[in-house]
Parts: C-alpha cells; structure tokens; sequence
C-alpha cells in the first residue's frame, strides 16, 4: 500500500493539494463530497479562504516536524530558516492553533465529534490549487516521510502501552475493552474494538466492520495519513511478535489524534477573534471588529484574485466588495456619515492650517521650538518617575516570578510522587488475578449496567422530546409576548402626547436580558405611579361627576318646574287670546258702527243746518269717543304685549334649560369615556 506522506507525491504531479483541517463540511452540517470522477475532470479550489499572499511562492521547509520522536513530541514547530513574508508555511505559528503542535506525531486531521465540524469523509485529494507540488498542512516537504518511531524497543513500547491503556481506562465507556484493565494478551476482538472506539471519537460517522477490518482499515488510515505501516500480514495475528509493535503503533498514534482533538479548536482557528496579532500585544488595544465580517469580502476578492485577469468588470467588482466591506465596518462601529463629513472637514481645515504655519516666520518657530523643548523638559521629568516606578515594579515581579519556581519546583516533586504512586498502583491492578466468580459477578454488573444504560438512553430520549416540544411552547409564548410588547409599545406611543411619562416606560421585548429586567422594573414602578395618579384623577372625576349628576338633577328638577309653570300657563294664554280676539272683533265692530254713524252724522250735518252749540257738543262726543276708541287700542296693544313678552321669556327659558342638560350630559359623557380609556390604557 501507499504510504501517506507530508510532502510531494510522485503521483501528485500537474496538481497540487492543499492541506484542509478534517472532513470538508458545510457548516449546516452537510457534507461536501466530490467523487473521483469530478475530482480528475474539473479543477476545485479550496474551500478556506486564501490568505494574504501568494500561493505559488511557497517554501519549501526542510523541516520534519519532530519525525515521532519521543523526546520531541512536547515540542513546537517552528518556522523554516528561510521563510519570507509572501511565503505559505503552515505551522502553528502562522495560524494561532493552540494545542496542534504538542504531538508532533499527529498530523493536521482534526474531526471533530459535532457533525457541523470538519471531519475526514470527504478525500484530501478533493482540495486542488493550481501549484506545482503537494505540500504538508505544517509546512512545505520535499522527500516522503516514514515512520521513524522506534516501535521494536522496549522502552517505547513500555511507555506507549502505558499511554494507551491510561487513556481506555479514563475514557467513558472504555475500561471494559481492556482485559482487567491491560492490554495483555492482545487479540483480534479487542484490536477491533480498541480501533472502532477510537475511530467512533474521532468521527462518529465512521464506522468499521470487524468482519472485514482487514480491508477496511488501511483505507481508514490511509484517509488519515497514517505513516506506518497496514497491511494483512500483521492484521491477520494481532498477538504476534513481530506484529504486536505494529498493534501497538497504530494505537498509540489514534490515542494521540484523539487527544489532540480534544484541544483543538476548530473555530478559533478558522475565526480568530484578533486581526492584528502584533496590536494585540499591546495592553490598551481594544478589538472593536470581529474576524468573521471580513469573510466575505476576502472570499469574494479571493475568488477574483485568483483568476489574475485584470477585466474592468473584475476591478469595479473589487471595488463594490471594498465599498461594501466599508459600509458595513461603518455599520458595526456605528459610525455615521455626518461624523465622517465633519472629519473630512475638520482634517481640510488643519492642512489649512498645516500651509498657515509653514508661511511662519522663524521667530515664530523659534518661540516654537522654546515652547517644544519645555514640554519635553515636562516629559523627561515625568518618563524619569515613570522609570523609577517601573524599576521597582520590576523588582516586585521578579520576587513574584521566584516565588512562583519555587512553588513550581515543590508541585512538580509533588506530581512526581503522585506519577510513581499511580504507576505502583497500575502495576497492582495489572499484575492482579481474579476468580471465575468474581468474573461473573462482572458479567453479571456488565448486563446491569448495559440494561441500566439503556433505560437511561431511553430515558433521556425522552426527555430530549419532552425538551424539544417545551422549546416549542417556549418559542410560542415567546412570540405572543413578542405580539403584546408590540400592542404594548404602540399603545404608549400613541397617549404620549397625553402623558409624557410613557416615553420611559417603553419597554424591549428581550426579556431574557438582565440589563432589559432591570429596565422592566423600572418601568413597572413608572406603571405602578401612573395607576396611582390615574386612581386618583378617576376619583376626583368620580366627585366631579357626581357634582355634575346633582346639577344635573336640580336643572331637571328646574326644567320640570318650568315644564309644569308652562303647563299652567297655556290655559291662560288660550284664554288671553280668545280675548284678544273678541277686544279686536268687538273693536272693528264698535269702529265700523262709529264710522257708520259718523258718516250718518256728517250727511246729517250736509242736509241740516246745525247750530254751534250742537256741532260743538256732537264733536265733543266725537273726540271722546274717539279717545274711548284710541284708549282701548292701546289697552290691547298692552295685553297683546304683554302676553307676548311672558311667553317668549318661557319660551327662551325652556330653550336654555334644554341647552344646558344638553350640554351637561354631553360634558358628562366626554369626562366619563376620557377617564375610562386613560384608566384601560393605565
């Protein structure tokens, strides 16, 4: 079989492969796989984003990354001799990984356990550039890598068994593997047993079948890279002596990518929070972006620089994704654009000022310069004390830091002690024997334990269902309280012109937030002496009102006295009228006879000559009978008068007394409805 390497391939030429951290997923969990066929007809690219230099000016590291020796697999790895700036070297140094380079013996496969991280499903030959060479995720190697652990001696094998069984031992659910806790007599169901929970850490995807595991298992090495050795001529007898440092091999190096799965972090790497690893070190710089909003912009300009056409559709892209990028920079620190305009300005007035001052006269900058050279008088006293305190704060740290070695150097005796106690009491349980009872009563609490196990994981499927249908209702009732914070909110903004109190009992609808509880009992206190008020305005409307009701029901009791004055009244004016009617008629009857007779008189008076005396007397009763006839006019005139007038004033009466309750009640209406709704909305 092919050995995997680090380096170039002789079967890699005409293409290159870069190195992925695991199993190229989505990050909905999906993964993407590429078949052989699509991977030898088209040419895929990377799915990580192209860092900031060349892909094709990459150097060629001599370095072996320890090379599985022993006494190295603590160590880091460093950086090639001759690496530049533009250069692609993969270490630990390049991409802040905390934790990958402590067993230089495990390559850079990380899977991860949660299915929305990377794994190892999908081939490494799957990532394609268009360089020349194949080169390693820890740097650039030229010569293919071989196993150079020392498996054949004794003292490796020691430690490596040691190493192992600690780790089934301390695992969940993997003491039982082991036979009484060792290694020891190695056979074919415990090696595939030992290989498929191994594998089932690093992927729980993965799955090995024990009939075939000869077949099997060299490709699931060989998708990670597995330097050594797999193949059926010590697969097939696991136990023997010269296959049994091959077993021992192939496990420790498992042993050690799961433990370095444990500490590495695949997030952190591929979203490192801090883009300026050299600002960073400085104790007052504060990240304000985050890594994860440059993403796009470098995918997309990645995508286009990789092309190296130099199209004006390509270049305007580039600027529309450099616009974008800026928008939303300006968006995530809150920057406004009236900001940046008074900035614009305000840096336009200091080159104003910048040319002003060099038109200055040398007295000027003389005075300047004397100016200049008395506040860094001012500062080299106070860099002087600053020193000073610097100097013994020094001082401070270095009795801090020697206390601390000596504290280090007591625990790491302590820990010595402690590793020869465990090693003794390792020995023990290895070297101890067990009867057939007491192997039972194993059996018997393994089958315990199993059925034990399986109620639980039905248990908590259970619960996982009961969980999920809460999150549900949680969700509902999140979204009603979402629906009544806005009907809430609403409400407030339109009887703020009323009570312009309501603007601080706007409340947000995250509820779940401590600084937003504080802020809701604040608000419940404002409700609380709104109600209050309101309590007592609706009072004091109550009083008002039943004011208003007791007017109200003397103005009724008024309006039916006047109804019944009226009342009485009408008969009188009935009968004031009959008699207008019968003074005018008797008028006009007393005038047409006065008249008549007038007429009599005067034709009379025509055909007989009269005497003085006569004419005197019957002009006499003439006058008077007309000032009996102008007295009585003015007599009905009065009457008619005076009749008018009394009815118009009740008339006029009736119509205010109308106007009033009418007024009232309506005024009584308004009040009630108004204090209602302010006490609803209360």
């Amino acid at each position: 079989m092919k050995k995997a390497s680090f380096g170039r391939r002789s079967s890699a030429a005409g293409r290159n492969t870069f190195g992925t951290f695991g199993r190229q997923n989505s990050f909905d969990g999906n993964d993407i796989r590429l078949s052989r066929r699509e991977s030898r007809g088209m040419e895929k690219k990377s799915m990580l984003l192209k860092p900031g230099f060349s892909a094709k000016k990459r150097s060629a590291s001599s370095d072996n990354l320890s090379a599985h020796d022993p006494k190295q697999w603590s160590s880091t790895v460093k950086k090639p001799a001759n690496q530049q700036r533009n250069t692609l070297v993969r270490s630990t140094t390049n991409m802040n990984i905390t934790g990958i380079n402590l067993v230089a013996s495990t390559p850079c496969v990380t899977p991860g356990l949660n299915p929305n991280l990377p794994g190892i499903n999908s081939s490494y030959k799957n990532r394609r550039l268009s360089s020349e060479s194949r080169y390693s995720n820890y740097g650039g190697v030229l010569k293919n890598r071989k196993e150079v652990r020392p498996l054949t001696e004794k003292d490796f094998q020691q430690t490596a068994i040691h190493k192992i069984q600690n780790y089934f031992l301390t695992a969940p659910n993997a003491s039982h593997i082991l036979n009484n806790g060792s290694m020891k007599p190695m056979t074919t169901t415990m090696f595939t047993d030992m290989c498929e929970y191994l594998l089932h850490k690093l992927d729980r995807n993965q799955v090995l079948n024990k009939s075939k595991y000869m077949e099997e298992l060299p490709k699931i090495m060989k998708k990670y890279y597995y330097k050594g050795k797999v193949d059926k001529s010590w697969l097939i007898t696991v136990n023997a002596s010269h296959s049994f440092p091959q077993v021992v091999g192939l496990l420790l190096w498992l042993v050690e990518l799961c433990e370095t799965q444990n500490r590495f972090n695949v997030m952190d790497t591929l979203y490192p929070t801090i883009l300026d690893p050299d600002e960073s070190e400085d104790e007052d710089y504060e990240q304000t972006v985050e890594f994860k909003m440059y993403l796009p912009f470098l995918l997309n300009s990645y995508q286009v620089e990789s092309r190296g056409s130099s199209k004006p559709t390509d270049q305007e892209f580039l600027k529309k994704q450099e616009e974008l990028l800026l928008d939303n920079y300006k968006k995530t620190l809150g920057i406004d654009e009236e900001a940046l305009i008074k900035l614009e300005t305000e840096v336009n007035s200091h080159k104003e000022e910048l040319d002003l001052l060099n038109d200055l006269t040398e007295e000027q900058k003389l005075e300047e310069i004397k100016a200049m050279k008395a506040a860094l008088q001012k500062d080299i006293v106070s860099s002087k004390k600053y020193i000073k305190d610097l100097q013994t704060c020094y001082g401070e740290v270095q009795e801090y830091i020697s206390k601390k070695k000596d504290e280090r150097i007591f625990q790491e005796k302590d820990i010595e002690n402690l590793q020869r106690e465990l090693n003794a009491v390792n020995s023990c349980i290895n070297g101890q024997q067990i009867t057939q009872d007491d192997k039972k009563n194993i059996e018997e609490d393994i089958i315990s334990l199993k059925q034990d196990i399986h109620y639980e994981t039905n248990c908590l499927e259970e619960y996982s269902n009961i969980v999920y249908s809460e999150d549900l209702n949680v969700v509902d009732v999140r979204l009603k309280l979402d629906k009544l914070f806005v009907q809430y909110n609403k409400l407030c903004a339109e009887n703020m012109v009323v009570l312009p109190e309501l603007e601080n009992a706007i409340a947000d609808k995250n509820v779940l937030a401590l600084h937003i509880r504080e802020s809701l009992k604040d608000v419940d206190e404002l409700l609380k002496s709104l109600k209050n008020k309101s309590v007592e305005k609706l009072k004091e409307a109550e009083h008002k009102m039943a004011n208003i009701r007791i007017e109200l029901d003397s103005a009724e009791l008024e309006y039916n006295k006047l109804k019944k004055i009226a009342e009485k009244l009408d008969p009188e004016r009935d009968a004031d009228k009959k008699r207008l009617l019968e003074i005018t008629d008797r008028q006009f009857e007393e005038k047409q006879d006065h008249e008549n007779r007038l007429y009599e008189i005067q034709a009379e008076m025509k055909s007989i000559n009269l005497d003085n005396t006569k004419v005197n007397i019957k002009t006499e009763e003439k006058n008077n009978l007309c000032q009996q006839i102008s007295e009585m006019e003015e007599e009905k005139n009065y009457i008619f008068t005076k009749a008018f007038n009394s009815l118009k004033k009740h008339a006029e009466l009736i119509e205010e007394t109308k106007e009033f309750v009418k007024t009232s009640s309506d005024q009584l209406l308004q009040n009630m409805q108004s204090i209602k709704s302010n006490y609803i909305q209360k």
